[in-house]
């Protein structure tokens, strides 16, 4: 049996070239570009439309959005960490914060929901005033892409688990560039996507009335 360097130089050859990972980078950062343009769009649409409406009102952002985007960070963070125990070859903690960033977005999930519901009970309707449509589709939208990271973290996440089930395996997986650099393209997603949240949360916060 090879030592276990010859056995991860060999892997390393093996692996995706550093020209079709790039390539994939730059398909990424463009996407991201158009999703930050879509929302950083919504918001000015929004600030004129509160301009030009005789209807627009004025009302206090539920409380489960407080919640969600503390919940929301603290997911980023457990991805970050998830990223820096593959660099350190830490399979146990990589399954736990990877575990955390799945259950953060799931729980940033379910309080939109909830503040759907109760924007919802207090008589903010999408089909009412402007500012209630403009509030539901744009946090509906970015839900959408949460939704989406999700489906990304569980194809990582489900790799990882099937990676690290032995020592050996283990070795392979993490000297594998295509497995890290798929846990980097993860990770820029994801903090983009709760960069954005932050972004329209404090947008709301300060401009919805």
């Amino acid at each position: 049996m090879p030592s276990k360097p010859r056995l991860r130089s060999r892997i390393q050859a093996q692996s995706a070239t550093p020209q079709g990972r790039r390539a994939v980078d730059v398909m990424l950062n463009l996407a991201l570009a158009a999703i930050t343009m879509l929302f950083v769009g919504l918001t000015f649409a929004y600030t004129f439309g509160r301009k030009l409406s005789d209807t627009w009102d004025a009302f206090a952002l539920p409380k489960g959005f407080w919640a969600s985007t503390a919940v929301l960070l603290a997911s980023s963070y457990a991805l970050h960490r998830a990223r820096e125990a593959f660099q350190q070859d830490d399979a146990r903690s990589l399954r736990r914060h990877m575990a955390f960033t799945a259950l953060g977005g799931a729980a940033f999930l379910a309080l939109q929901y909830f503040s759907w519901r109760q924007l919802a009970a207090t008589g903010v309707e999408i089909s009412g005033s402007p500012s209630g449509g403009y509030l539901y589709v744009i946090s509906w939208l970015h839900a959408a892409h949460v939704v989406f990271g999700l489906v990304f973290l569980g194809v990582v996440w489900r790799q990882a688990l099937h990676g690290t089930r032995d020592a050996v395996s283990g070795l392979m997986y993490f000297s594998d560039p295509a497995a890290g650099h798929r846990l980097q393209l993860l990770n820029t997603y994801w903090h983009v996507v709760d960069g954005l949240w932050v972004y329209l949360f404090l947008f709301f916060l300060f401009f919805h009335s």
